[in-house]
């Protein structure tokens, strides 16, 4: 049985103010009501299953390489091989993908984006991630913010600002990070998934007369604190790739 009042809640612009509906000025209605009007995230769960969908292409070949690595050090060192499979997996969900690997698939890499004038990998490498749990992290936070910054700005702008981004921290990480290791592979979609959390943020900047004050101020909260705590884990870990955040 559908809930009471959905009908009305459906077509309810989220800046009214109706009793039986709550107070819009509120963040925690608002976004509710912004929900219910837009029912779906369509182009996020679009760029999630890409992102998804090229680490399981490339992971066959993961597991041959760590595979192949270990029959090396266990045959040198005398251990029998019946286990090497079970440990070349485990190996890999710890590890992830050789630098060699993603240097193939189309990381960004100073030496062939700008050595051999291959431009593509700026766009390439936000669709990469060095291991399961990169990838994860990336792809829950690409899914909580998408399912706010996709319905306010509408799927396409969504994804033009998703890839927009991914350009701009590619650049930025060639400029930076990549500079001093010109053959070190940069790879995920941190740098598009930050260009949307600064997309959000421009939003309660310049919306000031589309979003109510609560919710503009919940907006900026959250994406400082976003900001702060991310780059400052990419300062505490020598191998998160700043550039592209910033």
């Amino acid at each position: 049985m559908a809930p009471p009042h959905q009908a009305e809640r459906a077509a309810v612009n989220p800046l009214s103010y109706l009793p039986v509906l709550g107070d819009a000025r509120q963040p925690e209605v608002f976004f509710g009501r912004l929900r219910w009007a837009n029912r779906g995230v369509p182009m996020t769960l679009l760029l999630i299953a890409l992102n998804v969908l090229v680490f399981l292409w490339l992971m066959p070949d993961g597991l041959a390489q760590h595979r192949h690595l270990l029959e090396q050090e266990w045959r040198s060192a005398g251990r029998p091989l019946q286990d090497v499979e079970w440990a070349a997996f485990w190996r890999f969900v710890r590890a992830g993908f050789l630098p060699t690997q993603l240097g193939a698939a189309g990381a960004n890499v100073a030496d062939l984006t700008l050595g051999h004038h291959q431009v593509w990998r700026l766009l390439t490498c936000s669709f990469l991630h060095a291991n399961l749990l990169h990838m994860a992290m990336n792809m829950w936070v690409l899914r909580t913010l998408g399912d706010t910054a996709e319905r306010l700005f509408g799927s396409v702008i969504f994804g033009v600002v998703f890839v927009l981004s991914g350009l701009g921290g590619s650049i930025v990480s060639l400029a930076s990070t990549l500079s001093a290791h010109p053959n070190l592979p940069s790879v995920g979609a941190s740098g598009a998934v930050f260009g949307v959390m600064g997309g959000l943020i421009g939003f309660a900047l310049v919306g000031r007369r589309l979003l109510p004050p609560h919710v503009r101020r919940a907006l900026m909260r959250g994406g400082l604190w976003f900001t702060v705590i991310n780059l400052g884990l990419g300062l505490a870990l020598p191998m998160v790739d700043n550039g592209a955040h910033l």
